[in-house]
């Protein structure tokens, strides 16, 4: 066998032993007591800030049908 091949196959058996593995548990990441609130505040202030950003829009699309009439 040549030496190319004899390494060819040496590196597609080790890689597929090694595919072969199981991987670890995996463990779950502790909640902290204030991350839910964060959470909770975080929410509220994106729904606020979306609902303002909806209200711009509608006054300038008010403003707009307005001027083109």
């Amino acid at each position: 066998m040549h030496p190319f091949r004899r390494t060819c196959l040496f590196l597609a058996i080790t890689v597929g032993t090694v595919a072969l593995v199981p991987a670890p548990p995996a463990h779950a990441q502790e909640a902290s007591p204030n991350s839910d609130s964060l959470v909770q505040v975080q929410s509220t202030q994106l729904q606020a800030a979306e609902r303002a950003h909806l209200w711009r829009v509608a006054g300038w699309g008010g403003a707009n049908a307005l001027g083109g009439l």
